[in-house]
Parts: structure tokens; sequence; C-alpha cells
């Protein structure tokens, strides 16, 4: 498989979103992972299907010309840093990317499984820079994953609390010690600024045999109108649906992602 090209760093989009830029393509999660983050990640499997080797970040390249002429033009009050690659595979052009966003008048907020941890030079850059930073976390992460993850989470709170996203993807985890597993890091995330991310899986998973399927549905697709080849439970934090926790959740104090466009989401990541 080939990898990607190493290319300038702009604001790029999809049908979901007009607001994002990539410091990095590729992740190594998928490497380290068949199928990517739990065997799930959609962006590995667009990848493939091009022939692309997404177990291998490329690092774009910082022009810092070309990003500020696109970020003056763009209307977006906020950019998403991290769509198809994890920006943990270079911290130092993701604070770069960040420091350009801010300076633009827009909130940068980086998105990641934390592969990688960042230097405390990096951490207060981004503090500087007020850097909305969601950081992944899941029953399903190895100790490692978590310890390390949870360690960027603690040390970023230190410098910039406000901007200090636990992002819990969850399932409705028929093994109970997933479940308490679960549980536990929601209540974690509940100290920081806490965001639910229903995970959407493929039936194929390896730990398929461990989720309650009968409160599983195939994920509704607000792009294509229609429902994908992927499932979730929805949000299991809420006793709301999706739809009415969005719009009901004035407090801010729970954050959701997922199942509507960036640009129809009230909560626009946390910076709304």
């Amino acid at each position: 498989m080939r990898e990607y090209k190493q290319l300038d760093i702009t604001i790029c989009g999809n049908r979901k979103t007009s607001n994002a830029i990539d410091p990095v393509r590729g992740c190594s999660g998928a490497h380290r992972r068949t199928g990517g983050c739990y065997h799930s990640c959609y962006a590995n499997k667009l990848a493939k299907i091009s022939g692309v080797n997404f177990g291998k970040p490329v690092i774009n390249t910082y022009n810092e010309s070309k990003l500020k002429a696109q970020l003056e033009k763009n209307k977006a009050s906020w950019m998403r840093i991290g769509v198809t690659g994890d920006p943990s595979a270079s911290w130092e052009n993701t604070a770069k990317v960040c420091h350009l966003v801010r300076q633009s008048g827009k909130t940068p907020v980086v998105m990641t499984k934390a592969w990688e941890r960042p230097t405390k030079t990096v951490l207060k850059s981004l503090a500087r820079d007020a850097v909305h930073l969601q950081v992944g976390l899941s029953a399903l992460d190895t100790y490692n994953e978590e310890t390390r993850r949870k360690g960027v989470i603690n040390d970023y709170s230190l410098l910039y609390r406000p901007g200090t996203f636990a992002k819990v993807m969850t399932l409705p985890f028929s093994d109970i010690k997933l479940a308490k597993k679960q549980d536990s890091l929601v209540g974690y995330a509940k100290y920081y600024r806490f965001m639910e991310l229903p995970l959407r899986i493929f039936s194929n998973a390896p730990y398929a045999d461990k989720v309650s399927w009968d409160l599983m549905r195939h994920h509704w697709n607000a792009i294509s109108k229609q429902h994908d080849t992927q499932y979730t439970a929805g949000p299991l934090y809420s006793p709301k649906s999706f739809i009415e926790e969005l719009q009901a959740n004035k407090s801010r104090s729970y954050y959701l992602c997922g199942e509507v466009t960036c640009d129809t989401c009230p909560h626009c990541c946390g910076t709304q």
C-alpha cells in the first residue's frame, strides 16, 4: 500500500465539516491495532479502500502564509484539528497550527487519542493559545493507553482547565468488567469537561460478544440521510435522545459528539 503524500497544511473539509485542519495524515493507532482504534476507525477504512497505509502517519508541511490566508477567508469561529490523522504524531506542528488559528481570532480544537505524549513546552504553548484539547478514552483502552491519555488530560488541566476535555467513547457493554470500567471513566471525565461520543462499531469487531446488541442500532448518517454499516447505541449517559440533549443542554456541563453535522451542532465541540 502507498503512503500519504506530504502536503502543505491547509483548511480542508468533508461532507460533515468545512473547518478541518490536518497537521498529520494517518495514525499510528491503525498500525498498533488492526482496523484502527477499536477496530472501527472509518478514516482507516476509507484510506484502505483508496490503497493508503493509514497506519503510517505523514507529517504535513507547515506553510504559515498559505494557512494564514485561508484562515482569514474562512468564516468559521473554530477549527477542528485532527480529522484524517491524529495530531499527536507531531505535537510541534500541531502547536504551530493552533497558534496561527488563535491569532486569526478562532478557537483551535484538537482531537486526539494521544498516542504520543506532548512535551511540557508544547502543553504550555497550547494553553497560552487557549486550545480546546479533546483526549479520547474508552473502556477498551489498554492499561498503558489509558494511563498515557489520562496523563495528558491531567497535565493540561493544570495549565488550562477550561480547555480540558475528556471524551469518553461509549458502548452498552454486556461484559461487567468493561461496563464498570466505562462508568469509572465517565466519573473521571466529569472532573474535567466531559464529552460523550457514542462509539460506532462494525458487527465483526473482535469485542462484539461483549456488547449488548439489543441496545444497538444502525448508525444514522446525518450527511447521507440514511443508515450506514456501523452500529451505535447513541448516548448512554443522558436520559434524553441525542437531538433532545443537544437542544436542551444549556449548562454545557455535558457535551455530545456524533449524529449531526458540525454546522448544525449547537455544542460546536464546546466552543459555544
